[in-house]
């Protein structure tokens, strides 16, 4: 009986202080969407805009999708099925012909032992109706951070160089496109002591910012928010971010 109240009481505290927070985080994520810094640009399916970059496209562009923790089925949570959907509409649109999925195995083969690269790249081809993930859609699934899946995927480059639409979660969005421009200059540097160099032109796209819509969401949200700006001050620390 206590915990079904303590339950009731819960509820009606979420639902009343639901429409105080949600704009917030709404705004929240938004702004870390938006901080993208000056070495990328933010993509809207087609048109860049944003930050002083350069908006020749150098090549085919390729899409690397993040990756975000798996269900513990195994199966791609509400982050990760959004981010592999945006990726797939890039494909579809010819905007990306080329897609990368980053990400790897959880908790050392936890969770099925599923890459969540691999999970993701079968969410976008159910999301295009594919029979199958097509040729062109490759999988990175050894990067355990986004520093990781900066650097892991940019080297998959073939040739190197080129231009990068990275997919990602709107609150995510910001420090992954600084990392992968930080990244790419670390990958740029060693290309150049091989005579090889080509520079790398970065984008970030993300699907729109959700407003949280029940109590687990608003919590899950909420989390994301606080500890993206930890990871934020974490990577500039350590000067991962462009």
């Amino acid at each position: 009986m206590r915990r079904k109240l303590a339950a009731m009481a819960f509820a009606a505290l979420s639902a009343w202080l639901g429409g105080a927070v949600d704009a917030w985080l709404v705004h929240a994520h938004a702004a870390l969407a938006r901080n993208v810094g000056q070495s990328a640009k933010v993509w809207a399916m087609g048109a860049e805009s944003g930050s002083s970059a350069s908006t020749t496209l150098p090549g085919t562009p390729t899409a690397v999708i993040l990756g975000y923790s798996l269900a513990p089925d195994g199966s791609a949570g509400p982050g990760l099925a959004a981010r592999a959907r945006a990726g797939a509409d890039l494909y579809a649109s010819g905007a990306a012909p080329a897609l990368i999925f980053s990400g790897g195995h959880p908790g050392d083969g936890l969770r099925g032992g599923r890459s969540e690269a691999g999970v993701a790249a079968g969410v976008a081809a159910a999301h295009l109706r594919l029979p199958s993930v097509p040729p062109a859609w490759r999988l990175e699934e050894a990067s355990t951070s986004t520093w990781e899946n900066a650097l892991l995927s940019l080297r998959m480059m073939e040739g190197g160089g080129g231009a990068i639409i990275v997919v990602t979660s709107p609150f995510h969005l910001g420090r992954a496109a600084r990392t992968f421009a930080r990244a790419a200059a670390v990958v740029l540097e060693g290309d150049a002591k091989s005579g090889c160099a080509r520079p790398f032109t970065i984008f970030a796209h993300a699907p729109p910012v959700d407003r949280p819509t029940s109590p687990a969401q608003r919590a899950t949200a909420t989390y994301e928010a606080v500890r993206e700006v930890a990871a934020l001050a974490w990577y500039w620390v350590r000067g991962r971010l462009a």
